[in-house]
């Protein structure tokens, strides 16, 4: 027994001070498999290899020398994952281990299909002799924006606050920026960005109303997915500002004896109603102002949200309306008005109908009537006068 123990005692020294020896000539190098996605980086010595989710990845250990015992380990983290040349059974449902010989190099390639994030790590590889090679593997993920301030409903001097949240890896960073009704973002922020993941409006302005986008970036240049956005949207009652929709603004030149449609268009909130939209007809400055009656003496107008081919009203503001004049003349020129109110005020624009120029002089449907008909009655009656010899 005694001698077993010593020539046991005796190989365990002997194979201690071999292996280094055999080591001695032993490289261990880890790459990614050629058709592998993602590049590696050296980033202060250290290996990384960065991979978008659901991408299948192979890392390769190559083990080089002028020994036959050439082997490998495989770890993540500092445990294992392969012994004796096998995954260890806790790990063959999530890794595939393949072996090759490649030009005198023993070639040990760990693949893992579809990575996660839970698959980051460092993995190590370990040849003969201790000699090891690691690889930081960082799996990258779309941002996802996890929260978002829905509709918010303010008074003019209120304070008001968005939050955006994302998650993603590496980290997204947030930005906002003021989409409509203009691009300024609020309380003299210089930019079109603001890079939080909170905007704090204080004591908000009517010009502070609208769309704010949300916009999550983590950066990643080979990524698809680097950026992803949503919108907030601040709604604030105010009354209505309105004006006319014309080429000349306030002025409508239309010829004689035809018809005429003005248009006025009226933002507010909350929007007004049909019920809410009244046209005046002031006519000459010294008459008294006339409220029109829809539908009657020639009159017609109509309330809608949008007109045709524009887009739809999506922050329910906008208001229009149409008045029709059938019959341009003497007693429908002059001037209109057309009056919005909604719960937070009244507010008109007016409109002046004029007759178009033409050559010669200004049109006047009724002086025209008049002449055509002189011109008809002196043809008639030169021709009656003819017919009975008086005419010479």
């Amino acid at each position: 027994m005694d001698n077993i123990l010593w020539i046991t005692h005796r190989f365990t020294i002997w194979m201690l001070l071999l292996i280094p020896l055999i080591a001695y000539s032993v490289s261990v190098t880890i790459t990614k498999e050629e058709d592998s996605p993602g590049n590696i980086e050296v980033k202060k010595g250290v290996k990384e290899l960065r991979v978008d989710n659901g991408e299948d990845i192979g890392i390769t250990c190559a083990v080089e020398g002028d020994t036959d015992f050439t082997w490998a380990l495989w770890s993540l983290n500092g445990l294992a994952l392969t012994f004796n040349l096998e995954l260890l059974a806790s790990h063959k449902a999530r890794y595939r281990l393949e072996q090759r010989n490649n030009n005198g190099k023993a070639e040990f390639t760990l693949k893992i299909n579809n990575v996660q994030l839970k698959d980051e790590g460092n993995y190590t590889c370990q040849g003969l002799g201790g000699l090891v090679d690691s690889i930081g593997l960082f799996v990258t993920t779309r941002p996802n924006i996890t929260v978002i301030t829905g509709l918010q409903t303010a008074q003019v001097g209120d304070n008001v606050q968005l939050q955006c949240k994302a998650e993603g890896s590496p980290k997204p960073a947030i930005r906002w920026r003021h989409v409509r009704p203009n691009h300024q973002l609020p309380n003299g922020i210089e930019g079109s960005y603001k890079q939080s993941d909170t905007l704090d409006i204080r004591s908000i302005s009517l010009e502070d109303r609208g769309e704010y986008q949300c916009i999550a970036s983590n950066g990643v240049l080979h990524s698809q997915f680097a950026s992803l956005s949503r919108t907030s949207f601040i709604r604030m009652d105010y009354p209505p500002t309105v004006e006319p929709i014309f080429d000349d603004f306030q002025v409508v030149r239309v010829a004689g004896g035809s018809s005429a449609s003005l248009i006025c268009r009226s933002l507010a909130y909350p929007r007004s109603s049909d019920g809410d939209v009244v046209w005046f007809f002031d006519g000459a400055p010294d008459s008294d102002n006339k409220q029109l009656s829809n539908g009657n003496n020639g009159y017609q107008w109509d309330v809608v949200h949008q007109l045709p081919k524009t887009d739809v009203d999506p922050y329910e503001e906008t208001t229009f309306s149409t008045l029709d004049i059938a019959d341009v003349n003497n007693s429908t020129i002059g001037q209109y008005r057309c009056q919005f109110k909604n719960s937070r005020g009244t507010s008109h624009a007016v409109i002046l109908v004029e007759f178009a120029p033409v050559e010669g002089g200004v049109a006047d449907t009724s002086k025209s009537k008049a002449n055509v008909l002189r011109i008809s009655l002196f043809m008639l009656l030169s021709m009656l006068l003819a017919t009975l010899g008086v005419f010479c």
